[in-house]
C-alpha cells in the first residue's frame, strides 16, 4: 500500500486532480498580478508625465500675466539659477487601460530650449534642435512611436486630433528617455502674453526653492513642483488600489473556498490513509501538520506557475504591445509578492479547516477492520 498522506505517492495516482489544483493557483496569482501590473502601469503613465518637474518648478498666475516685481523676486533668491519663460501645449497619448492622457511640450526661447534640454539631462535620438518660430518640434521617442511618426513627419492641431495646440510642426528631433516632455521655439514676441514660468534650482537646492516659491504663492500666483506630482500620482494610485483591492480580495476568498472544498473532497476520498496514521498513534495535531505540508507544496508549485507565467506575459506584452505603442512598461515588483503569497496562505487556511473537523468523525478502528 502507498505510504499514507505521501503527497507525491498521491499526486502519482491523481496527476488530473493535482495539475488542477496546481494550475488553479497559478492562474489566481496570474490574475491578480496581471491587475496589480495595469494599476502600476496606469500610474508610471502619469509619473512620466511629470517627470520634468524633477528639475524644475512650473510658476504661474491663472489667466494672468505675472507681475514683473515676483519675477524678479524669484530670479533674484539665492536659491534659483534661471527663470525661463514659457507657454505650454498638449497632445494626447493612450493609456494601457485606452483611455486618454493629456502630455506637456513647452513654447520657449531657441537658447531656453537647449538650456532646458542639457538641464534636464535629455539626449537626443534623432534630429537636432530647433529655432525660433521654424515651425518644428522636438518630440519624445515615447511620443513618437504612439503617434507613429518620425524626423520629417506632421504633428500639430492641424493635422492630428490627438494634438490640442494650432499649427502644423515639422518634427526635427526625437528625444530618448521616459521625460515625455516637446519643445517647439518661438521668439520673444509669441512669448510676450505668457503665463508661465519655468524655475530651475541651483545644485542641491531644489527643496529649498520650492520653499521659497510656496512662500510667495498667493493672490493667484500658483506654482506645480515635483512634490505636487508625487502627491497626486500617490493619491491616485490610492483611488485605483482602493478599487482593484476590493476585486483581490474577492478573488481571493472565492478561490480560496473552491479550493478549500476541492482539498475537503480530496482527503473524504483518503479518509484510509488518515485512518492508518490515526492508528499508528498520530496526534490530530501531527496530521494536520502533514496535510498542511501537502496543501503548501501544491501551493508553492501553483506560485510559482503563477510567477513563471505572469512573468512571461509582462514580457510579452512589452515587447509587442506596450514599447511599440510608446505606452509605460510592465513592471514586477515586490510589492506585489505580499497580494501573492495570500493566495496559497488562505487556501491553505480554507482547507485544513475543514479537514480538521473530518478527522474528527474517522474511526481507526472500523478503517482498519474495512481495510482488513
Amino acid at each position: 500500500m502507498r505510504k499514507p498522506l505521501s503527497y507525491f505517492m498521491y499526486c502519482k495516482s491523481h496527476k488530473k486532480s493535482s495539475i488542477a489544483i496546481i494550475i488553479s493557483i497559478g492562474l489566481a496569482i496570474l490574475l491578480i498580478g496581471a491587475i496589480q501590473l495595469y494599476t502600476i502601469n496606469m500610474n508610471d503613465s502619469e509619473i512620466r508625465s511629470d517627470a520634468k518637474y524633477k528639475y524644475a518648478t512650473l510658476v504661474y498666475k491663472n489667466k494672468d500675466i505675472l507681475d514683473k516685481n515676483i519675477t524678479t523676486k524669484i530670479e533674484n533668491d539665492d536659491t534659483v539659477e534661471k527663470v525661463i519663460k514659457v507657454n505650454n501645449f498638449q497632445y494626447m497619448i493612450r493609456t494601457v487601460f485606452g483611455t486618454d492622457m493629456d502630455y506637456e511640450g513647452f513654447y520657449a526661447d531657441e537658447r531656453d530650449v537647449k538650456y532646458i534640454i542639457n538641464k534636464m539631462g535629455i539626449k537626443f535620438d534623432k534630429g537636432n534642435y530647433v529655432k525660433n518660430d521654424d515651425n518644428k518640434i522636438l518630440i519624445n521617442e515615447n511620443t513618437a512611436r504612439f503617434k507613429q511618426v518620425g524626423i520629417g513627419d506632421f504633428v500639430g492641431g492641424d493635422v492630428r486630433k490627438d494634438d490640442y495646440f494650432k499649427g502644423k510642426y515639422k518634427i526635427k528631433g526625437i528625444l530618448s528617455g521616459d521625460n515625455v516632455v516637446s519643445f517647439i521655439a518661438v521668439g520673444p514676441k509669441e512669448l510676450e502674453q505668457n503665463y508661465m514660468y519655468l524655475v530651475f534650482p541651483r545644485k542641491g537646492k531644489l527643496q529649498e526653492m520650492n520653499k521659497f516659491i510656496r512662500s510667495i504663492s498667493k493672490n493667484g500666483i500658483k506654482n506645480y513642483s515635483y512634490d505636487d506630482a508625487q502627491e497626486s500620482s500617490k493619491e491616485n494610485l490610492k483611488n485605483f488600489n482602493a478599487i482593484f483591492n476590493l476585486v483581490i480580495i474577492i478573488i481571493i476568498i472565492v478561490m480560496s473556498t473552491v479550493l478549500g472544498n476541492y482539498s475537503y473532497i480530496n482527503y473524504m476520498k483518503r479518509r484510509s490513509e488518515v485512518g492508518i496514521l490515526k492508528a499508528m498513534g498520530y496526534t490530530k495535531a501531527k496530521i494536520i501538520m502533514r496535510m498542511i505540508k501537502e496543501i503548501g507544496i501544491s501551493s508553492f508549485l501553483g506560485f510559482g506557475f503563477g510567477y513563471l507565467v505572469l512573468f512571461i506575459f509582462a514580457k510579452t506584452y512589452n515587447v509587442f504591445y506596450l514599447y511599440p505603442r510608446g505606452i509605460s512598461l510592465f513592471h514586477i515588483t515586490w510589492d506585489l509578492f505580499p497580494k501573492f503569497l495570500s493566495i496559497p496562505l488562505f487556501i491553505t487556511i480554507f482547507s485544513v479547516i475543514p479537514v480538521s473537523r473530518l478527522l474528527e468523525k474517522i474511526e481507526p478502528i472500523s478503517i482498519i477492520e474495512r481495510l482488513g
